[in-house]
């Protein structure tokens, strides 16, 4: 099985393509650039709200940037079982 990818590389991905700094997106969606940069370099996640400020931001559905924060978090939380564990 895969390593399961870390929404941030999305975001990192959306924030260059809307042409826009991560200071930028960080304002706008109320979060420092620190606690930002902890998300795009997978080292934390974003909480429902925070998704929804920033795909306001560039532009996305936050349905679906909160489907791949779960579909991240089941894939860990199941490890190494896999689905027939």
């Amino acid at each position: 099985m895969p390593e399961p990818r870390h929404p941030g590389s999305r975001w990192r991905r959306l924030i260059f393509d809307a042409h826009l700094t991560q200071s930028q997106v960080a304002e706008r969606i109320g979060v420092s650039r620190k606690h930002l940069s902890q998300i795009i370099n997978g080292r934390a996640l974003p909480s429902p709200d925070i998704t929804a400020r920033f795909a306001a931001v560039v532009g996305k559905s936050p349905g679906k940037l909160w489907a791949d924060v779960a579909a991240y978090q089941l894939a860990i939380s199941m490890g190494d079982q896999g689905p027939d564990a």
